[in-house]
């Protein structure tokens, strides 16, 4: 059974076109995760900086630092890590709608060649 260029064009087309839905697929799925669990994304140094109030305050300087209650501060840190939450929740929205239309158009192009594939390898 000879192959012609067509066909080996398509089935390369296919084949890249795996590989992208792979990865992408892998992207969904834990951008899924993330979107869930969103703590996720947060990285280690910004999970260090609102563990504690030290943590969080060691760049203030003594007037703000003096201005504020332990409680106050508190409140202010864990606001400002939901924040940070909220903005990574809504970065790994903006991810997923990137890779699920990564995803609808990688396999467009294989559905797309497959079939081209398949009507060449019936005219051989």
């Amino acid at each position: 059974m000879k192959k012609t260029v067509l066909e080996i064009y398509a089935l390369l087309v296919c084949l890249i076109s795996i590989l992208f839905i792979i990865v992408n697929l892998h992207e969904v799925l834990f951008g899924a995760v993330k979107l869930i669990n969103p703590a996720m994304a947060v990285s280690e140094y910004e999970q260090k900086l609102y563990l504690s109030n030290e943590r969080y305050t060691e760049k203030w300087n003594e007037k703000k630092l003096k201005s504020y209650t332990e409680e106050q501060i508190t409140d202010i840190r864990e606001d400002d890590y939901n924040s940070l939450l909220e903005v990574k929740r809504n970065t790994e929205k903006t991810r997923l709608v990137r890779s699920v239309l990564y995803l609808i158009i990688a396999s467009a192009f294989f559905a797309g060649h497959w079939s081209l594939a398949g009507k060449e390898r019936v005219k051989n």
